[in-house]
């Protein structure tokens, strides 16, 4: 029961979370790192200030 309830909590908190990391920007071409919220290049497969990958 307590496996449903931590999905449960963690799908409510990712709703409206964009999964994919990209932003909506006028020209299409950054991404959004999930960890510190940095944005980055759509080309780069980390991010530049931590390393999280994309």
């Amino acid at each position: 029961m307590f496996g449903k309830r931590q999905k449960a909590e963690k799908e409510k908190a990712n709703q409206g979370v964009n999964t994919t990391n990209d932003t909506t920007t006028a020209n299409g071409k950054i991404w959004v790192c999930p960890k510190c919220k940095t944005e980055n290049k759509r080309e780069s497969l980390t991010c530049r200030m931590c390393g999280t990958f994309k």
